[in-house]
Parts: C-alpha cells; structure tokens; sequence
C-alpha cells in the first residue's frame, strides 16, 4: 500500500533513532532492528530497536519526555550519557509534531524501542489542490533578498541526513556557490574540515559531534 508523509521529515525522525540507537546502544553490538508494519485504523507503524547499554540506567518516561522537551537538557551534555546532549530528540520531537506522526519511545528489559505512527490519510484532492499547494508554497517562502548570492559554506555534522538537507537548502534558498560538508565519514573529516573551513565565507558546525565511540565538540 501506498504511505502518504512527508518523506523530509520521516527521514529526519528515523535518521535520528537510527544514529541514537546505533551510538548509545550496546557496546559489544546494539544489533539495531527496522520494521515497518500496518497499524490501527489504516495507519502505518515504524520501529528502530537495540540493545540496551547495560551500564546506563533504564529508560524512564520522565527522562524520555525532558528529553523530547528539552526541559534539563544541560545536564545531560557528556554524550557518556545515556542520549547525549538530547538535541536529536527535540529535532526528532519537532519534526513529528510538524508531519503529524506520533512518537514513542521506550525500554523493555534489553531492548530499548523508538516507534514512530503515521495515521492515515483519507483527505481526496479537491479541484483546486494545485492553487492550493502554489499558495502553501509561497507561505512557506522567507525574504532573503538582502542575503548576498555565491557564498562559500563550510559545514560538519554527525548525522549524514542533515548534512544533505542542509546542502540542498543553502544552494536552493540561499543560492550558496558552494557547500562543504564533513562528517560523513566520522571523526576522520575534521582534520580536512579544519583546514577547509578557514577557506570559507560562514562555517556551519554541529555544536556535539557525537560519532559511536568518540565526543567531539564543534568549539
């Protein structure tokens, strides 16, 4: 069956429980699992599991809803800790508040389980869907006409999809010349970055790089 969503921010949500359950789950090996599955009422059901790090603490619900919040965040900056700086989880928390999708995220003994459902969508196009999406689009547009044209960008980030989105909107909405970006390939890019970034009009950093078994920070 076909799935309606919005395929940017789905991949934001899973992106970032995939990147959480791989850095944060078992050490010895988190064998991080994908399924996709029908849900109630015609709804579609994604999960990511893992194997729980045995030295952190369990999973709480209060924990996990300060960190969809953001609410106490400081102390939970040393990515030792069980989610890092929980900046992932407020993108991820954002993203499904803006596409609709409800996310859960749980432990049940060894296995620690992010789920994210996306109801289903019976609204039939209407005759004037193309206005309709024209005018969504010029809603959505922001006046950067002062902003100045054929920038240089430099940037590093842990998750390889930002990385790309971040691409694609500087050369679509700020007709940047050029974009760098580093990270991809772990902590292996930032000696190239390093010396790329200098080179560049704006850096753009991640202000945690958060790489499976290494913390850097972007300052």
């Amino acid at each position: 069956d076909n799935v309606q969503l919005d395929s940017q921010l789905m991949d934001l949500i899973l992106d970032n429980a995939i990147a959480n359950a791989t850095k944060h789950g078992h050490p010895d090996g988190p064998n991080v699992r994908i399924t996709v599955k029908g849900g109630s009422n015609g709804s579609t059901v994604f999960e990511v599991s893992n194997l729980a790090n045995p030295n952190n603490e369990v999973l709480s619900t209060a924990f996990v809803a300060r960190m969809f919040s953001g609410e106490d965040r400081d102390q939970f900056r040393s990515s030792s800790n069980l989610l890092s700086s929980g900046i992932g989880l407020q993108h991820t928390q954002r993203a499904a508040l803006a596409s609709g999708t409800d996310i859960k995220l749980w432990q049940e003994g060894s296995l620690v389980i992010f789920q994210a459902v996306q109801p289903r969508c019976d609204a039939p196009p209407s005759v004037d869907q193309n206005d309709q999406e024209d005018e969504d689009a010029d809603a959505d547009d922001v006046d950067i006409s002062d902003f100045p044209n054929g920038l240089h960008f430099c940037c590093i980030d842990d998750a390889p999809l930002q990385l790309r989105t971040l691409e694609f909107g500087l050369k679509r909405h700020a007709h940047a010349a050029k974009v760098d970006t580093y990270g991809q390939n772990g902590p292996a890019d930032v000696p190239e970055f390093m010396a790329q970034a200098p080179q560049s009009d704006i850096i753009i950093f991640d202000n945690h790089l958060d790489w499976p078994g290494r913390h850097t920070s972007g300052v």
